[in-house]
């Protein structure tokens, strides 16, 4: 028997080092690593996806090699390492930025190697290394059955400790929705549930409703006394077209998730705090009640088709709603996560640009055609800009690709641009959104069948002198200063005032034209730090 059984256990060692599964084992923990990276914010269809096109294309590259090599060992092992080089290589890149960081300035070398001369330099040199591994690899006699044993070890082992690693991730995330997140969730559905029995009869002249957000688009004194932009001329073709501009107003959190929590559900968000446990950096009550608000409830219960776009950020999608729009990309949001971290990213970073105008471009291209439906209905739109990244000029043409596509703001965006290159940026930015946005405004006028409001609301304001990890080092009134421009088709603005915040948009609007008791609340503001959103520091006083 025992025997038998060294002869079985000779033969398990005998075939891990004869059979090369090293490169296919690497392959799928790349998928597996980013996924972890990007676990609160993915959808695990989308990487099923890439990892089967990651593997798919692993194989047909092994095929081809083994047709020209005809070396089973030397294939795998020369695959091996152009993976490694392949998707490690925005790794790569900051080995190479921590290096030079020895001889200069740490920003100004982030900002080079993230530049296309710094990302074309790491991939001239690695691919030069390449080819030299590579035919060393092939002069080769023979590959010693240790190396394949030992490669297929360390492979093994690095899967094993990103599996163990992602089963903790789902452990603690699962923890804490049941624990907190239960709670929670139980608080929210019996608030949804006694808000339902306050819709009554809808008046047959309800009006359909749009809700555009612009990420980041400021109020006009803070383009003119930060960047220098006078927008007068745009607020005042607002206010000739009807619209009310809440020429005070500051959003109520500094961040998306958290003024979407709240405008969209008429509250602040102290509650979240309160049902969801003392863990300030889970994000997941704020992207609950989001996609599961009042506003899209009580529509929905009034009879109202509920309308979307696609957005940037995935809290912001409503793929369930009656109909959801999005611009024809080959390309998911994780895959091009996956792209971005790898080689290919320098090849396909012009492309990655391009998607991102056309994704704006689609929303603000298809708006007005809602105009000419039949029937109640609620539309919302978040667009990711003026936010960084900066691709349009004011004329709308596409500014040049001339750094690896990063859609990070503030003290993020500053770490690969200069100050300058912000404000120069946004301002084209924000020039290109005003002059489409009237076009818009004119178009749904036209083509309207019926009464409708027109919400133009930043969800926050840019972060040129913003640091999400110091509220000492951000200026907060940047940060919360917003564009707030409202427009009813009757004109009837009593209840609106300069500082209105949005927290109370739909309190205005349901009390208005549905003849619920909404009473407004007062305006406060809040701004708290990337890590912990729900740590809320109230900076009125900072604010006045």
């Amino acid at each position: 028997m025992k025997n038998t059984f060294d002869g079985m256990k000779r033969h398990r060692m005998k075939w891990i080092k004869k059979v090369p599964l090293f490169p296919v084992l690497f392959a799928i923990n790349t998928v597996l690593v980013l996924y972890l990276a990007n676990y609160y914010s993915t959808n695990y269809k989308d990487v099923l996806s890439v990892l089967l096109k990651v593997l798919l294309s692993t194989i047909l590259i092994w095929l081809l090699l083994q047709l020209f090599i005809k070396d089973l060992q030397k294939s795998a092992i020369i695959l091996f390492i152009i993976l490694a080089v392949f998707c490690s290589f925005q790794n790569i890149v900051d080995l190479f930025r921590n290096v030079s960081t020895l001889f200069i300035d740490q920003l100004a070398a982030s900002r080079f190697w993230a530049s296309n001369s710094g990302q074309w330099t790491v991939g001239i040199v690695l691919f030069v290394a390449l080819v030299g591994v590579i035919f060393l690899v092939t002069r080769l006699k023979t590959i010693r059955p240790n190396l394949v044993f030992y490669l297929n070890l360390v492979t093994i082992i690095l899967l094993v400790f990103s599996f163990i690693q992602g089963l903790n991730i789902i452990r603690m995330v699962k923890t804490a929705v049941n624990q907190n997140m239960s709670t929670f969730s139980q608080y929210w559905q019996r608030e949804l549930d006694a808000d339902g029995l306050m819709i009554k009869e809808v008046p047959d002249q309800s009006p359909d409703i749009y809700y555009i957000i612009l990420d980041g688009f400021a109020r006009s004194d803070i383009l003119q006394n930060l960047y220098g932009y006078d927008n007068s001329p745009f607020i005042q073709a607002l206010e000739d077209r009807g619209f009310y501009v809440a020429s005070q107003s500051y959003s109520n959190y500094s961040q998306t998730r958290l003024s979407l929590a709240s405008s969209m559900n008429l509250r602040y968000l102290d509650e979240l705090v309160e049902y969801s446990g003392e863990d300030k950096s889970n994000p997941l009550p704020a992207q609950l009640i989001i996609q599961n608000s009042l506003v899209e409830q009580r529509f929905m219960n009034m009879g109202y088709e509920l309308i979307s776009y696609k957005s940037d950020i995935s809290f912001a999608n409503f793929s369930d709603w009656d109909s959801y729009y999005a611009s024809e990309q080959k390309l998911n949001g994780f895959a091009l996560t996956y792209i971005n971290s790898t080689l290919f990213s320098i090849i396909l970073n012009p492309q990655v640009y391009e998607w991102h105008r056309q994704g704006i471009n689609f929303v603000l291209d298809s708006l007005p055609d809602i105009a000419d439906r039949h029937g109640k209905q609620f539309i919302f739109a978040h667009i990711l800009c003026p936010h960084p990244p900066f691709v349009f000029y004011e004329d709308g043409t596409s500014t040049k690709a001339d750094r690896l596509f990063i859609t990070f703001d503030a003290d993020g965006f500053k770490k690969f641009g200069t100050i300058e290159e912000y404000r120069t940026g946004y301002v084209e930015q924000v020039k290109y959104m005003q002059s489409r946005i009237l076009e818009i405004f004119d178009e749904v006028s036209t083509r309207s069948n019926g009464p409708f409001i027109f919400i133009i609301q930043a969800d926050h304001g840019p972060g040129m002198n913003v640091d999400q990890t110091s509220i000492e080092n951000s200026d907060v009134k940047e940060r919360l200063a917003i564009l707030n421009a409202i427009y009813f088709s009757d004109q009837k603005y009593d209840a609106l005032y300069p500082s209105i915040s949005p927290v109370n948009t739909f309190r205005v609007i349901f009390s208005q034209y549905f003849g619920l008791d909404e009473p407004l609340l007062p305006d406060v503001h809040y701004f708290s730090l990337y890590q912990t959103p729900f740590d809320f520091i109230q900076v009125d006083q900072l604010l006045r």
